[in-house]
C-alpha cells in the first residue's frame, strides 16, 4: 500500500511540474487606435494633433518640433483641448483656431 501511495504521489509532482512548464497560450495584446488630424495655417504653419484616447487628451506638435500635451476642456461645438499654459486648439468640420501665445488666435485648415 506504502508503494501505491508513493507511485500516486510522484505522478501528481510530475503532472503538476509539467503543467507549469507547459506553454502558454498567447496574449491578445489590446489594439490602440490612435487618430491623427492635420492642419495648415499661415505663414506655412502646419501642426499635427494626436490621440489615442478619442479625444480627451492630445498631442500637438507644429513644424518648429515644439510639442504640447493637451486635455480636452468644454466647447459648445466641437472639440476644444488646451493645456496650463495657454496654448489650445478647438477645431470642428474643415477648419480650427489654435493658440500657441494665449490671446493670439491663428485660424487653421484640416488638412484630409
Amino acid at each position: 500500500m506504502k508503494k501505491v501511495i508513493f507511485f500516486v504521489a510522484v505522478a501528481l509532482f510530475v503532472a503538476g511540474c509539467s503543467y507549469q512548464n507547459a506553454p502558454k497560450e498567447p496574449t491578445q495584446q489590446a489594439v490602440v487606435k490612435e487618430d491623427v488630424i492635420n492642419f495648415v495655417g499661415p505663414y506655412d504653419l502646419t501642426l499635427e494633433l494626436r490621440s489615442s484616447d478619442n479625444w480627451e487628451s492630445a498631442t500637438l506638435a507644429d513644424n518648429s518640433d515644439a510639442v504640447y500635451k493637451l486635455k480636452r476642456a468644454p466647447s459648445g461645438s466641437g472639440i476644444y483641448l488646451e493645456n496650463e499654459d495657454g496654448v489650445s486648439i478647438h477645431f470642428k468640420e474643415n477648419y480650427g483656431i489654435v493658440e500657441l501665445v494665449k490671446g493670439k488666435p491663428i485660424n487653421v485648415d484640416i488638412i484630409k
